[in-house]
């Protein structure tokens, strides 16, 4: 039986959860718009300025994207290196 190491397994969440991030965010603002904010952006003029959009998600999208991308590297470093372990106890 293969022992599952707890850390990895954090650091594939937070890995999975950064890469679903920029879309989930996407999608939780539309069901979370009102009526007035989905004509806006579907009107012509009503669109995200282009400087405001990089790869088709805004700017919070990424910015959760990349916390937990830091999140997950922070984890993978923890397990390397014992002094970042940030106060955990090693056994």
């Amino acid at each position: 039986m293969t022992k599952i190491n707890p850390v990895m397994s954090t650091a594939s969440v937070f890995a999975l959860a950064a890469m679903a991030w920029p879309f989930l965010a996407c999608a939780l603002l539309a069901l979370a718009a009102t009526p007035l904010e989905r004509a806006m952006r579907t009107a012509w003029c009503g669109e995200a300025h282009i400087s405001a959009v990089f790869f088709a998600h805004c700017p919070a999208g990424w910015i959760g994207a990349g916390a937990l991308s830091a999140a997950a590297i922070l984890m993978l470093m923890s397990q390397a290196w014992p002094l970042l372990a940030l106060g955990a106890k090693r056994r």
